[in-house]
């Protein structure tokens, strides 16, 4: 699974297969509007996601999906890209007042967008902080789960060295926004202690990423729930 996570991709390339089949929308939930973004005919099954840390559901899942044909894929199902609040790219700045959901009020948001919906039943696919916000989902939800995709699900607290350095972003990101601290943090959260064994183009193409991401203040939301 890694390989897939980690795969080079060209992000405007993806897009152009995509396009014909996306529609984006935002829905009211309890936290806001949220974005999600539709894949394919919504008469067939549908399969949610939910992306990590310091990815949006686009730069998430499009790797994924570059090893099947979005077009041989839609004919099955109907893919529900779920965003946290304030995590796609193109998202305004959360104000300071705003109350970031908890990891159990990411899972209603969940919730919140399966009953918007009005889907019966789905497939839930989620990879890191996602995994474990769709498992929190799915506990309340079992009976609405056909299946549920788990990667890389981290299930318990952060430790206390985690939770030391998500202090630390905390402040660098509200004080300077992107930095080298936090950025060496991310390629260790989606990288772990591969980087040595993976492609240097690859490494170095998630590292530009990371320095230029457009909202370290809403990132740093996303983060403080995570920790919590």
């Amino acid at each position: 699974m890694a390989s897939m996570e980690m795969h080079a991709f060209s992000h405007d390339a993806l897009l152009d297969n995509q396009l014909p089949d996306l529609v984006e929308e935002r829905i009211d939930t309890a936290y806001g509007k949220v974005k999600i973004s539709i894949y394919g005919n919504r008469d067939k099954h549908p399969l949610i996601t939910f992306h990590d840390l310091a990815l949006d559901s686009d730069s998430n899942f499009q790797n994924f999906f570059q090893f099947v044909s979005i077009a041989e894929f839609t004919e099955k199902f109907c893919i529900y890209n779920i965003n946290a609040p304030g995590q796609e790219v193109d998202a305004q700045t959360l104000p300071d007042t705003f109350v970031y959901p908890s990891m159990d009020g990411l899972a209603k948001i969940v919730e919140t967008v399966v009953d918007y919906y009005e889907l019966q039943s789905v497939i839930a696919f989620g990879v890191g902080v996602g995994a474990n916000v769709l498992l929190r989902y799915a506990l309340l939800n079992q009976r609405r789960l056909d299946a549920l995709i788990l990667v890389n699900c981290v299930a318990n607290t952060a430790g206390w060295i985690e939770w030391a350095y998500q202090k630390m972003n905390l402040r660098y990101l509200r004080g300077s926004g992107m930095n080298t601290f936090t950025v060496d943090y991310l390629m260790w959260h989606h990288f772990g202690r591969r980087l040595d064994e993976c492609s240097p183009d690859i490494v170095r193409q998630y590292r530009v990423y990371f320095q230029h991401l457009p909202n370290p203040t809403n990132l740093a939301m996303f983060i403080e729930s995570y920790v919590k």
